[in-house]
C-alpha cells in the first residue's frame, strides 16, 4: 500500500511539474503574439473568411494566435532576428 501511494504521488508530482512547464510555455507564446502584433503596422492582401482584414492590432492578434498559422509566427521571429533587414549595408 505504501509502495502505490508513493508511486501514485511521484505521478501526481510529474503530472503537476508538466503542467507547469505547459502554463509558462502557453504565457511565453502570449507573450510573443503580443509582441509581435504590436510591431505589426500594417499588411496587404490579407483576408479571414473570405473577406479583407484591416491591419490593426487586434487583427494581428487573432492571425497571429492562430495555432493553424504558427508558421507566420515564425516567419516574423526569423525577420526580427535579420539584422540585414533593418539596417543599411555599407
Amino acid at each position: 500500500a505504501i509502495r502505490q501511494t508513493n508511486q501514485m504521488l511521484a505521478l501526481a508530482r510529474t503530472d503537476a511539474m508538466a503542467n507547469a512547464k505547459r502554463r509558462k510555455g502557453d504565457a511565453l507564446r502570449a507573450l510573443v503574439t503580443e509582441f509581435l502584433a504590436a510591431r505589426v503596422l500594417s499588411w496587404e492582401g490579407v483576408e479571414w473568411d473570405g473577406a479583407p482584414l484591416e491591419a490593426t492590432e487586434e487583427n494581428a492578434l487573432k492571425i497571429l494566435g492562430n495555432p493553424d498559422l504558427e508558421f507566420i509566427q515564425n516567419q516574423l521571429l526569423t525577420a526580427l532576428g535579420n539584422d540585414d533587414l533593418f539596417y543599411k549595408s555599407h
